[in-house]
């Protein structure tokens, strides 16, 4: 029987069988991420990595998930950092305030995050040299994820305002996302642009006939893994009869695992046009009139988190980040271009048509008192590189000046408001 199975196993695997080559397959099939209960949905549908380290969260949209990293994130902004969902680079959300302490909350996407995450130090030191004298310390709050867009940063500053955070100064850098994000990720699939991104993949888990077999596709999984588990311990691991036995088992498992996939799949296509997936209808003109809508809800968020900031005593600062896809923005040299432009870049159609529309727009937020800055110029006379992808992420270099212009400008508009209110 050994030896017919023996054969019977070397066949199927087209090698020679051996226990170990027999135990390598079951540890495949029994590990924790083919247990995984993240699916892909098809050959343009498969969920993508961003999602893969956040949780939905009823207000923000999505946050980081508690597990994402605790240890790193614990040690840099403390145990709030892992609770509340974010990456902080100062110990803890929540700071009394101090005469001697000037506490800075950033909110923004992706190169917000990494301003206040990794270059939070530049930051600090940034602020440090133009501050008051009386101001010994800057604390940096890291309220910035990758992939935020307006409302987003808004919901987020209201959300730890009414919990109690404390900020002195907030810090909006953001500009990309919300021009490029809303018709890449949520429109393309007949998403509200207003929504978060991703959305299309995360609100289908509450589909009821969704959630329903995701769960069977669950334990299929886990019940799989299982028995391979059992297969590979004594006394079955030494026997190549019951090698054979599981191989036909599994194959069994694997082809009810693919069925259950397939009618996921057919109800995740019946679910496209739920609310709970796609939300309010969004139509347009033209692309005119599209991103004209977009730089309008953009600047009606900046505008209210002014007026939130103003409500819990903090003085609010908006900053359109700088972008390579913006004609004329930086010279560039073959290296650079060849990283930061490319021949395709999903972002530069929509800058080039969508940030003219928030320049725009943040002009009328000056005329109405926001403290607007367009630092889409900010590289103009800039030889050195400083972009390191084909979206809009920098260098050390592009943060370091980056914080030094953010720093420059919002002490600046500070100095200038206290001015006016002791004047």
């Amino acid at each position: 029987m050994e030896l017919i199975a023996w054969l019977a196993v070397s066949v199927h695997l087209g090698q020679l069988a051996t226990f170990a080559v027999v135990r390598a397959a079951q540890a495949r099939v029994s590990a924790p991420e083919a247990a995984a209960t993240l699916l892909d949905f098809g050959d343009d549908e498969v969920l993508p990595d961003f999602m893969t380290r956040d949780v939905v969260h009823p207000y923000l949209g999505f946050v980081l998930d508690r597990g994402f990293q605790a240890q790193p994130r614990e040690r840099r902004g403390g145990p709030d950092a892992v609770e509340y969902g974010f990456s902080l680079s100062e110990p803890g959300i929540f700071h009394d305030p101090f005469q001697d302490t000037l506490v800075v909350a950033v909110t923004g996407g992706s190169v917000a995050f990494n301003l206040a995450g990794g270059g939070a130090e530049s930051l600090r030191e940034a602020f440090l040299g133009r501050v008051p004298p009386g101001i010994t310390r800057v604390r940096i709050v890291n309220l910035a994820l990758p992939g935020y867009k307006q409302p987003q940063q808004l919901m987020t500053l209201n959300y730890f305002t009414v919990l109690g955070a404390h900020f002195d100064l907030v810090v909006n850098l953001d500009g990309v996302n919300e021009v490029a994000l809303p018709v890449m990720e949520n429109m393309s699939k007949g998403v509200s642009p207003f929504f978060p991104r991703g959305w299309y993949f995360r609100a289908r888990a509450f589909d009821s006939p969704v959630q329903v077999q995701t769960g069977e596709v669950t334990f299929l999984r886990a019940r799989r893994a299982h028995v391979a588990q059992a297969f590979a311990g004594r006394p079955f691991r030494y026997s190549m009869t019951a090698g054979l036995a599981w191989f036909i088992v599994d194959a069994r498992c694997a082809q009810g695992i693919a069925a259950r996939e397939e009618a996921l799949v057919q109800t995740v296509d019946s679910t496209r046009s739920s609310y709970v997936v796609s939300g309010p209808g969004f139509s347009c003109q033209d692309e005119t009139e599209m991103y004209q809508v977009l730089a309008r809800v953009w600047a009606r968020s900046s505008l209210a988190m002014a007026q939130v900031a103003s409500s819990g005593g903090a003085r609010y600062v908006h900053f359109l980040q700088p972008n390579q896809h913006v004609p004329g923005s930086k010279p560039m040299g073959p290296a650079e271009r060849a990283l930061a432009v490319g021949k395709y870049s999903p972002f530069a159609r929509h800058v080039r048509l969508g940030y003219p529309k928030l320049v725009a727009a943040g002009r009328r937020l000056q005329a109405e008192g926001v403290c607007f800055h367009d630092l889409t110029g900010l590289f103009q006379s800039v030889e050195e590189p400083v972009y390191i992808d084909p979206c809009c992420h920098l260098n050390e270099v592009g943060e370091r000046m980056l914080a030094e212009a953010i720093a420059a400008l919002a002490t600046e508009d500070l100095a200038a408001a206290d001015s006016s209110i002791t004047g």
